[in-house]
């Protein structure tokens, strides 16, 4: 199944130099898509597990708000370290959301 998101629409919410930052082991000055990518079905997952009491999956169609909720998350899952407190808050709150 596929993510909820792409690496274009945390592009669009968050700034390319942090997703560099958080994903680039390597030494590139790239995004690692593959971390990226990662992070997403992580994301998409969490999600799934909330909607499927509610809601047939997948999805026919997915919300905006999904795509916002399925960034939040995998911005989150990206940090392998203590993540700034307005990444924390962001994943806390569309964690609430889907609850």
């Amino acid at each position: 199944m596929p993510a909820y998101a792409a690496l274009s629409d945390l592009l669009e919410r968050f700034e390319q130099r942090e997703l560099v930052q958080i994903t680039d082991d390597a030494g590139t000055g790239a995004v690692d898509q593959v971390r990226i990518d990662r992070a997403l079905t992580a994301a998409t997952a969490t999600i799934d597990g909330y909607l499927a009491a509610k809601y047939q999956l997948p999805l026919a169609r997915v919300p905006d708000n999904i795509i916002d909720l399925c960034c939040d998350i995998a911005r989150f899952k990206l940090w392998r370290q203590t993540p700034p407190e307005n990444v924390e808050k962001a994943h806390s709150t569309a964690l609430k959301m889907l609850e």
